[in-house]
């Protein structure tokens, strides 16, 4: 079983929000880091998945990471992973 990483990241703030360093600024707790080759790709339903260790599985739209996200879900419970790529080679 893999440890969690639990990587901090600071969101990039978009209108209205605070800027970096403010008192609202939240952290980002990952799970995990993963390249995305590494994850399982669905052609049919054109999304990236990978194994969550509540049992479901981390999802994750192409057009997602082409829109510049990169924080992969888990629809079972809270867990998120940074997904590690290089937008050009999707």
């Amino acid at each position: 079983m893999a440890a969690a990483v639990g990587t901090n990241v600071a969101p990039t703030p978009t209108s209205g929000e605070s800027a970096p360093g403010s008192q609202q600024q939240q952290l980002i707790n990952f799970y995990d880091e993963i390249e995305i080759e590494d994850m399982d790709y669905d052609p049919d339903e054109d999304i990236y998945t990978y194994p969550c260790p509540c049992g479901d599985r981390f999802q994750i739209s192409k057009d997602d990471l082409r829109n510049g996200d990169f924080v992969a879900k888990c629809p079972s419970c809270s867990l998120i992973i940074k997904v590690v790529y290089d937008v050009d080679t999707l």
